[in-house]
């Protein structure tokens, strides 16, 4: 009888062992995580754009679904998504269209289409990047990138003509945002701008920690189970000694 008691002891230390294997395992794989990944923003992603300032206005929340936001300088101004075909010295890198600056020019909003643009983010990036071209000269650019408490955690800076990009990766995984400041000629464009997620934790699932908790206090119940018939074994043969 104690031999057959002793067997399911063993049985079930060995199930509620695997009982926490599992959860464990289910903690690892079914906890909601954002993996890393590039995210991509060519300006082509909702099909031809005008090709002159007037005909539209600043960029702001029609990226919004890609977790990102644009500002201009004030309410009214900032860069415009627009055709290459509105003579800018360049082309656009990847299909049609860019993000195009000409501080003398007037959007459809009274602004006008000119820099520091700022550009947020609705998540944590490990790194951002984006091409810039002076078109019609060489002009000088510069990203600059900030943490979620707007302090700066360092630049990007370029000189060029035709497209050149800046990139910049944070080792916390901690850009919210980036600004974009060109010097030079009124005419200017970007391109092609990514960004990568940063990786964030696994959270389990409230299920899992139950089954978890579960399993943890079966083992510790079977292990007290099993000092204890060792002290009763100890003692039977204290007492036929």
């Amino acid at each position: 009888m104690v031999a057959i008691c002793n067997a399911k002891r063993g049985f079930m230390h060995k199930k509620l062992s695997g009982l926490i294997v599992g959860a464990t395992l289910a903690m690892m794989t079914c906890g909601h995580a954002t993996v890393a990944h590039a995210v991509t923003i060519t300006f082509d992603e909702f099909g031809p754009a005008p090709s002159d300032f007037s005909q539209t206005g600043p960029l702001r929340n029609e990226f919004a679904n890609f977790g990102v936001r644009f500002q201009g300088p004030d309410a009214s101004s900032g860069g415009a998504v627009l055709n290459q075909s509105g003579g800018f010295g360049v082309n656009a890198r990847s299909g049609t269209n860019f993000l195009a600056f000409n501080r003398t020019s007037t959007l459809n909003t009274g602004g006008f289409a000119t820099d520091p643009e700022t550009i947020l983010f609705d998540n944590a990036l490990s790194s951002v990047s984006i091409f810039a071209a002076g078109g019609d000269s060489v002009d000088m650019f510069t990203l600059s990138a900030f943490d979620i408490n707007n302090v700066l955690l360092g630049t990007s800076t370029t000189t060029s003509q035709q497209f050149s990009q800046l990139s910049f990766t944070a080792a916390m995984n901690n850009i919210r945002r980036v600004t974009l400041q060109q010097t030079g000629n009124n005419l200017f464009v970007y391109d092609d701008l990514e960004f990568t997620l940063a990786p964030v934790a696994p959270v389990p699932e409230p299920g899992t920690m139950i089954l978890m908790g579960l399993g943890l206090a079966g083992l510790i119940g079977a292990g007290r189970r099993k000092r204890k018939d060792k002290a009763d074994k100890a003692q039977e043969a204290t007492e036929a000694v």
